[in-house]
């Protein structure tokens, strides 16, 4: 899924005129995440901005290229962020689980790693 939505967010580079090929982006963008998120600092805050993290990760990567395109790392980051939102889907069971819960008044909260407002959507 991740893969999918960063190959259907770098056809944005079809109209910019960049002589890039289909797969030269999405794997700079690769190279250039795993670099971003291997340092321990940068996951940390990261985390709590993803969409700011991920227009830092596709600058770097279109950078890397040779092409400084600030406005273009943000329409391709911002269109992922959006795609991977669409493409976000529940487990089967997983709201009859939580109702069920929550009838029996069992409290429930919310732990994650992220920024709270992206996981709670």
């Amino acid at each position: 899924m991740v893969e999918a939505c960063w190959e259907e967010a770098c056809r944005l580079v079809k109209g910019s005129g960049l002589p890039l090929g289909p797969w030269d982006l999405p794997k700079a963008i690769r190279f250039s995440a795993e670099t971003f998120w291997s340092d321990p600092e940068r996951h940390r805050t990261g985390r709590l901005d993803l969409p700011a993290a991920r227009r830092l990760v596709v600058a770097d990567a279109l950078e890397s290229l040779g092409f400084p395109r600030p406005d273009l790392a943000r329409a391709i980051a911002d269109r992922y962020t959006g795609l991977r939102r669409e493409s976000a889907v529940l487990l089967p069971g997983a709201r009859e689980a939580l109702a069920g819960l929550r009838e029996r008044g069992v409290r429930m909260v919310l732990v994650t790693n992220g920024a709270s407002d992206l996981q709670r959507s």
